[in-house]
């Protein structure tokens, strides 16, 4: 089982879901675990009634309103479920109190971030801390570039140069058509993957194929019958938007 930590202020759900996405698509199993401060994958991507919490939306698992490790053990076994039979687990981690919450050793940790001001300025102590509680000193990033540029340097300088981004960090084109395929993944409840960039998609296939140690193998078809409440008998049918 690969645990992967996404870190950062900005909405990740859409970037999250189409990793998850990706490796369904080589017939993987994968959690994606909302451990976001407003809960952003509850109210923004599923239609999880109050007291449910599991939910799956094109055989990406999503588990919401968990603040630590055991909150996801516990969910998953009053689901008869176990945290060992997925391929990879991802946290969605956005504020200071979950960041500090008991966690598993992550064999991952990607910075997701973006141009905007608001974001920039609440990652700043979120990865001060980071740095502080974790003896790797690099850090790799995915950035989403906006339509206005900001210094390349800016979040290094606001940390007074304390923090390193791994080589292997990847900055993404902007990409106008962004905020259209989030609607479409909301409302509609598609993830559209085939209508990502050809360079969104190459890094995350570099992402899933590294961490998943696979080599020259054929994705399996993606099916886009069922998702809803993780329940066995809930069903509905999807197309590909």
């Amino acid at each position: 089982m690969k645990l992967v930590q996404l870190l950062g202020s900005m909405n990740k759900a859409d970037f999250a879901l189409y990793l998850g996405y990706t490796i369904a698509s080589y017939d993987k199993r994968v959690l994606i675990v909302d451990s976001t401060k407003d809960q952003v994958y509850r109210y923004g991507y599923t239609r999880l009634e109050e007291n449910e919490y599991l939910y799956e939306l094109q055989h990406v698992e999503i588990l919401t309103g968990a603040e630590n490790w055991r909150d996801v053990v516990k969910s998953l076994q009053e689901d008869g479920d176990d945290a060992s039979k997925y391929d990879c687990i991802i946290v969605d981690v956005d504020s200071m109190p979950i960041l500090l919450e008991q966690w598993p050793n992550f064999d991952e940790v990607l910075y997701v971030s973006d141009n905007d001001r608001l974001n920039v300025q609440k990652d700043i102590p979120l990865l001060h801390r980071w740095l502080d509680e974790n003896s790797a000193k690099e850090l790799r990033r995915i950035h989403f570039e906006s339509a206005y540029k900001v210094p390349e340097g800016l979040i290094s300088l606001l940390m007074n140069n304390r923090i390193e981004f791994s080589p292997f960090s990847e900055t993404l084109e902007y990409d106008d058509l962004g905020g259209r395929l989030r609607l479409i993944m909301q409302h509609d409840e598609i993830i559209p993957y085939k209508k990502l960039s050809k360079q969104y998609k190459q890094v995350l296939t570099d992402l899933v194929t590294e961490w998943l140690d696979i080599n020259d193998l054929p994705k399996a078809k993606p099916s886009f019958f069922g998702f809803g409440k993780k329940d066995k008998h809930h069903e509905h049918e999807v197309l590909e938007g």
